[in-house]
């Protein structure tokens, strides 16, 4: 796979190659934004790793000059930009992801593992034709079951076709997808190449003819060992249409939602505090501590939604402080009562802005859905959290999911175009529930979302090669959330529309 890397920062970049070549990726450079832009044109690569501020032509400038050419090459945005406007210009620029660095090397290859196995076709995690299957994630061949020793440019060639299994690829284009501009061969190299790859998947019982040659033109996959006829497409319905949604103020939104929700927190809160007075009585059980580490992590989720930065954290210390060896009352009461001024503080800004709507207003008043078929499955065993979802998602049609067991009848009810998952679930985790979409001929292409609060990039790493398609960390912003999950939307159902707050 050839991706072509636009960074003017030289250390970045040379670290960067470093790790893709490690990983068999054949990588051209840019150092600047029209160069890199006159090299996606001319080299068309599988993919695009773009920094934003550079000299001559900046990336977002880049992404909406390639997305003008038609050119749906992936794009990874990778910047030091960390604001959330700026994820927001480059999602809406046409990138498909935008991925702050510093970053872990793990993270970088993941999110890059993601972009490329969902570029010619919908997200699946295996590469398969007839016998043949070729698992991405795990760099490994099979035929019929057994397994296929191959080298690297073996691999990656075979990776070529199976990715695009009904093109004829001439030697030429061979060569430009996995040599680099300096280490171009000559054609016979290919030829040396094609016979390796042929004798690798022979000893493990493949026919020799299962790459074919076309003489005088180039190689290709031979159908006859293909998969059986796809179904007739006027057979399955079409994709539901989406309108384009009117841009609302994220701010007077969560204005109007926080009077609502309001007394839900402060229950939260009441719960943190019945565990501290346990501790304080010395008759904190093990149940009411698991509740109130519960209760502090929902807060933390929540209060992010309305801007309560400072209010998020103290959230979070209490759940490290009630999940501590030996958790002192005094600093739990100091962090309890920090948290409630936040709160209060935050319900008198709101009262003497007369900002509080009327809780009684009728249904019909209140804005309705724009998108009038499909929806969004969103599943989260917090209530609370869930309609606070469902108030920044208000321009979606939404279905709300508190409880996990449930998920695959919600599947089969409402169809859903996009799921967003909470990772955090007791018994059915989303991290699960993605993995078992996956494996589901069904499901296994359906765009999915993880809300989560997990920095380790370990496990970052570990979901998306699970199949997660992005991620979404709380606390959530109402502007992140409908741009990541119209980018999304965009690219799996590839119809005329927009989405913008």
């Amino acid at each position: 796979m050839k991706i072509l890397l636009i960074e003017d920062d030289p250390v970045l970049a040379g670290w960067i190659a470093s790790v893709l070549r490690q990983e068999r990726y054949t990588l051209e450079l840019a150092e600047d934004g029209q160069l890199g832009y006159e090299m996606a044109l001319a080299t068309q690569p599988q993919l695009m790793i773009i920094d934003v501020d550079m000299p001559r032509l900046d990336g977002i400038q880049l992404c909406q000059k390639i997305r003008a050419q038609g050119l749906s090459t992936p794009i990874l945005i990778l910047t030091g930009l960390a604001g959330e406007q700026d994820k927001v210009r480059g999602l809406d620029a046409g990138a498909d992801d935008y991925l702050v660095k510093p970053c872990s090397t793990m993270e970088l290859l993941a999110r890059l593992r993601v972009l490329l196995r969902r570029r010619t076709q919908p997200p699946q995690i295996l590469l398969q034709w007839g016998k043949l299957c070729l698992d991405p994630v795990q760099a490994t061949v099979y035929y019929d079951g057994t397994p296929v020793a191959l080298r690297p440019k073996e691999y990656r060639l075979l990776e070529l076709f199976l990715r695009s299994p009904l093109r004829l690829f001439t030697r030429a284009e061979i060569i430009e997808h996995l040599w680099s501009l300096e280490d171009t061969p000559q054609e016979e190299t290919v030829k040396a190449h094609i016979k390796g790859l042929r004798q690798g998947l022979r000893k493990a019982g493949a026919p020799a003819e299962l790459i074919q040659a076309v003489y005088g033109m180039g190689f290709r996959l031979n159908t006859e060992y293909g998969p059986s006829p796809a179904p007739d497409p006027a057979a399955n319905p079409d994709v539901n249409t989406l309108n384009t949604l009117d841009a609302t103020q994220p701010q007077a939104l969560i204005s109007t939602v926080w009077p609502e929700f309001h007394p839900r927190l402060l229950i939260r809160l009441n719960q943190i505090e019945a565990g501290l007075i346990a501790l304080e009585q010395s008759t904190l059980t093990t149940e009411l501590q698991t509740q109130t580490r519960k209760a502090a992590h929902m807060l933390a989720g929540s209060l992010g939604t309305f801007g309560l930065t400072t209010g998020t954290e103290l959230a979070r210390r209490l759940e490290q402080w009630i999940d501590s060896p030996h958790p002192d009352p005094q600093e739990g009461r100091a962090l309890w009562q920090a948290l409630k001024r936040e709160l209060d503080t935050h319900q008198l800004r709101i009262s003497v802005k007369g900002l509080l709507p009327q809780l009684d207003k009728p249904k019909e008043q209140q804005s309705q859905p724009r998108i009038e078929q499909g929806c969004l499955l969103v599943v989260d065993d917090d209530p609370n959290y869930l309609q606070i979802l469902a108030r920044l998602l208000s321009d979606f049609q939404v279905e709300l999911l508190a409880d996990p067991a449930l998920f695959w009848h919600y599947l089969e009810t409402y169809s859903p175009q996009l799921v967003l998952l909470d990772w955090d679930m007791p018994q059915h985790s989303g991290l699960d529930l993605c993995r078992e979409l996956r494996r589901s001929p069904r499901y296994q292409h359906l765009p999915t979302l993880m809300l989560t609060s997990h920095q380790d990039p370990e496990l970052i790493a570990q979901a998306f090669d699970y199949g997660v398609d992005d991620f979404i960390r709380k606390p959530v912003t109402q502007v992140e959330l409908v741009a990541r999950i119209g980018n999304r939307l965009r690219r799996h159902y590839p119809l005329p529309f927009s989405f913008g707050l």
